[in-house]
């Protein structure tokens, strides 16, 4: 890979366990990786234990995965069920099929639960039964869509997000780089990623952030970013780490052919 990033720093804010593998490809490509994880993923115990309130798996016509963590910690659930697979994103769907669950419905395009209510499959769901596997705590906006059309939704919440606790040290390692300009990426997938992120550089985070662009897929926490006068791009293709290495890639290339 090209060592387009020629030394630039990017924060990476995945959930801890989750920040290695885009580190390691910042790194190939010349960058300066810091890690900052934004929350932790804990398994809930739905995860381990089918909840006593919910009818039995099969009993469901549609099965939702909202994310990646909730195909990690629900997609075993599955066996033998005959429900047709939905998946909010791309990379939410190959990880489903990659443990041998075809997915037959997921959004033409964006990544969002705007994008998968647009599917005509689901324009229609009059006494079917919807299961929404997810974090504790998620948006409203699909269960409503899903059921403004006639469906039983019920929630398989399987994992829960709780902030990092991250040392003093490493935080003012983050602020001071960030104060000397030598940070030109952080990386933000969710809106939550953001809040968190700003909760976590403390009162200076928003003019801190200023002097960095922020990148993401999701066009919510562009304009969320926006809002707050942090420096945004187009979002990225996608959410997966090469979508968002290519983006930055993308952003710094341009950024030197301004500067020349």
């Amino acid at each position: 890979m090209t060592s387009s990033l020629s030394g630039a720093g990017v924060i990476i804010t995945r959930p801890a366990g989750q920040c290695e593998v885009l580190a390691e490809m910042v790194e190939q490509a010349g960058g300066m990786p810091v890690i900052l994880p934004s929350m932790s993923i804990q398994p809930t115990s739905a995860a381990s234990r089918w909840p006593p309130e919910l009818p039995p798996i099969d009993q469901y016509q549609v099965i939702i995965f909202i994310s990646q963590n909730a195909v990690r910690l629900g997609a075993h659930y599955l066996v033998n069920n005959a429900a047709g697979l939905a998946a909010v994103g791309p990379s939410t769907a190959r990880s489903l099929e990659a443990l041998g669950h075809p997915v037959s419905v997921s959004p033409g395009e964006g990544f969002s639960s705007e994008a998968l209510l647009q599917h005509p499959s689901l324009q229609n769901l009059r006494d079917q039964r919807v299961l929404i596997v997810r974090g504790v705590g998620g948006k409203e906006l699909l269960a409503q869509g899903l059921q403004a059309r006639g469906a039983k939704v019920d929630y398989l919440e399987v994992y829960c997000r709780s902030q990092v606790q991250v040392s003093r040290d490493h935080l003012e390692r983050v602020r001071g780089l960030l104060e000397a300009g030598k940070i030109r990426f952080v990386t933000a997938t969710s809106a939550q990623t953001l809040e968190n992120t700003l909760q976590l550089l403390g009162p200076q985070a928003k003019r801190l952030l200023k002097s960095a662009q922020l990148v993401s897929a999701s066009e919510r926490v562009i304009e969320m970013a926006g809002e707050l006068g942090i420096s945004t791009a187009d979002p990225a293709p996608g959410p997966t780490d090469k979508d968002l290495l290519q983006h930055m890639l993308k952003l710094s290339a341009k950024q030197a052919s301004e500067n020349q």
